[in-house]
């Protein structure tokens, strides 16, 4: 089990650059789209440009403006996440991600985003008919992104059962690596800037386990030896 993040934290310390950047767009573009309109609504409100008669419609002019800018933010986000599970399986490979390795192709994006959709419908449903089904569901289809974008064969639905099959092959480890990194996130992303080193570290604890589960080999994180101490 702690092999798991050991080695999550020994590729992390290696590429902490090139993760940090992506998973910072991930972070603070969101953040930026969902902080401009609000700023923009209360100094119109401030200014008198524009009168709110009551604090009811102060609010639904920011929320307007928050739910444009909130999606094209869940998309900038939607696409640090998925570059940053391509780059931590291409870490664990032994390479070396290059900003061309953040995108991909038109397929894997669509493919991608219609998986989310049918996720969503599954919580949706999950959480409607009662928390805990919503909360399984989420539970089983946490390799769904790294099915979609490592494994192209797969179809959409072929990447949730393949989920399903990886967490039930070893689903006691499988929630304690979610849990751990689900703790983990909340905590530094309680500080907000805690998040840009939170999701890499946590998506490569995943990607460890992915291989894992699936038998494939990983290249061996570079650890750094100590020092020579010298004789005098």
């Amino acid at each position: 089990m702690s092999e798991i993040f050991s080695k999550a934290w020994e590729y992390f310390k290696q590429h902490w650059i090139f993760l940090s950047v992506v998973s910072a767009i991930g972070v603070l573009v969101p953040a930026l789209l969902t902080a401009v309109p609000i700023i923009k609504v209360w100094l119109q409100a401030k200014a008198g440009t524009i009168d709110y008669p009551d604090f009811q419609s102060f609010c639904t002019a920011i929320l307007a403006q928050v739910g444009i800018f909130g999606c094209i933010g869940m998309i900038v986000l939607f696409l640090a996440i998925a570059g940053l599970i391509k780059a931590s399986l291409k870490i664990t490979e032994g390479g070396t991600p290059q900003v061309s390795d953040v995108f991909l192709d038109g397929g894997t994006y669509l493919k991608g985003f219609l998986a989310l959709l049918v996720c969503t419908i599954l919580y949706a449903i999950g959480m409607v008919l009662c928390v805990v089904p919503g909360l399984i569901l989420m539970f089983f289809t946490v390799f769904v992104p790294f099915e979609v974008i490592g494994n192209p064969n797969a179809g959409v639905m072929d990447a949730i059962k393949n989920s399903f099959k990886l967490v039930k092959s070893d689903w006691k480890t499988t929630i304690v690596v979610f849990l751990v990194g689900y703790i983990i996130t909340s905590v530094l992303g309680s500080t907000g800037i805690g998040l840009i080193p939170a999701y890499p570290f946590f998506y490569l604890a995943l990607t460890v386990l992915y291989r894992q589960l699936k038998g494939q080999g990983m290249a061996a994180p570079q650890i750094d030896a100590p020092e020579p101490q010298q004789q005098y």
